[in-house]
């Protein structure tokens, strides 16, 4: 069973991804959130300048997240296709529009993609932990799973099979990496 599944490569599925952009136009966040709030009401936003800087806003499209800045910076996260960055880009780009800002679209890099794997079989975190102890980090007492540290990320591999990871910048990062884990673990993982 072992070997046949170390043949198979494995397709992690992306489950969140942060970008950031700037729409070139300094901001006034107040007049943005008290026009939203008075004459439009189609987003949902929040703002309390005392305790965060940014205007919160609820993209209805992909249920993401935007954090929109006085300098005209802003983040998105919640994004679960990359076929969906350029779009809710510009659709931000078009809400600022709307209060009569002349922003303009310049593009966008992504800063972190979440990413998770469900293995086909369970998993012996024991042996896991016993024969890799410089990578991994198993308290059973505080959390259910196992910290692995592997290319310079930090796994958190479950005994169902679940694994999931942070910090990736492309879809191939994450193909390899999580592949090159699988290989890594596979011997000592199956459980009994």
């Amino acid at each position: 069973m072992c070997l046949f599944y170390s043949f198979i490569k494995m397709e992690p599925k992306v489950t969140n991804i942060c970008l950031k952009s700037n729409c070139n136009y300094k901001l006034n966040l107040d007049d943005i959130y008290n026009l939203e709030n008075t004459l439009f009401n189609e987003y949902e936003m929040k703002y309390e300048p005392k305790r965060f800087p940014g205007l919160v806003i609820k993209l209805k499209e992909n249920k993401a997240n935007c954090l929109l800045f006085n300098s005209g910076y802003f983040s998105i996260c919640g994004i679960k296709e990359f076929c969906k960055c350029k779009q809710l880009v510009k659709s931000v780009i078009k809400l600022i529009r709307k209060y009569g800002i002349n922003a303009e679209y310049t593009g966008y890099s992504i800063n972190n993609i979440c990413a998770s794997l469900r293995l086909p079989y369970k998993l012996d975190l024991i042996n896991i932990a016993m024969k890799f102890q410089k990578e991994a980090s198993y308290e059973t007492e505080l959390f259910p799973g196992i910290k692995f540290k592997h290319d310079n990320k930090i796994y958190t591999i479950f005994h169902t099979g679940l694994i999931y990871s942070t910090g990736f910048k492309t879809i191939e990062e994450i193909n390899i990496s999580f592949n090159n884990l699988i290989d890594k673990i596979n011997y000592s993982s199956l459980e009994k």
